[in-house]
């Protein structure tokens, strides 16, 4: 499985100081990013709709997972993975990591799991192709990296279950993420770094046109 590349943002020197429903939605560009105005102070906002789901999710799964209150939904069909040994034995030496995230899995079998609920956030996901990325990751964890780091990274990994680039969303969809997004603690990166907007003056606008100096 092929390492995410690590990025890195300049800091965003910016803050949002209206809500979002002060904001004008404009449409949205090439299937991925919500446009908007603020008609107040004149400028406009892009944003990335992958990379603020992103953020949302993981900032919701992180307070879940901080209040001991993780909200778990019981599968209608339970998934069965055939596990290779070294697989089974990661999973074995592992198990209190997965429960505490919000799984339920029995063993069956000599290396077979079944997967009967998973944490609510994830219930729309590719749930067998999502745990075993898991698994991965947790494979590739220093365990000298401690528990809190192993949650988060196991965390930011489940962010797969994000809306994707090219996803259709509604207005009220589009309203509501938005809103969600400036809720976060960090509002302005996702959960892998990369920016979820950008934003730009009217006056940069005209300077682009070579309307202003």
């Amino acid at each position: 499985m092929e390492e995410e590349a690590s990025i890195e943002v300049e800091e965003i020197n910016f803050i949002i100081e209206n809500d979002f429903n002060e904001y004008v939605y404009i449409g949205t560009i090439f299937k991925t990013y919500l446009l908007y105005e603020d008609r107040l102070k004149e400028r406009i906002f892009i944003v990335d709709q992958h990379a603020a789901h992103e953020r949302v999710l993981y900032e919701q799964f992180m307070k879940e997972f901080e209040e001991g209150d993780i909200i778990i939904q019981d599968l209608i069909v339970p998934i069965t993975i055939d596990l290779r040994q070294d697989e089974y034995d990661l999973y074995l030496n592992n198990k209190e990591v997965f429960e505490k995230i919000g799984y339920n899995i029995d063993l069956f079998g000599e290396r077979t799991i079944i997967i009967r609920s998973v944490p609510n956030i994830l219930g729309n996901t590719k749930n067998e192709r999502l745990f075993l990325d898991l698994l991965d990751c947790l494979y590739k964890t220093n365990i000298n990296d401690g528990l809190d780091s192993i949650y988060n990274k196991i965390i930011k990994n489940s962010c797969k279950n994000a809306v994707k680039a090219g996803d259709f969303l509604s207005e009220i969809e589009i309203k509501e993420l938005l809103n969600k997004l400036m809720d976060c603690k960090e509002p302005y990166t996702c959960p892998h770094g990369r920016p979820t907007l950008i934003e730009m003056s009217k006056y940069e606008l005209e300077k682009e046109f070579m309307r202003v100096k």
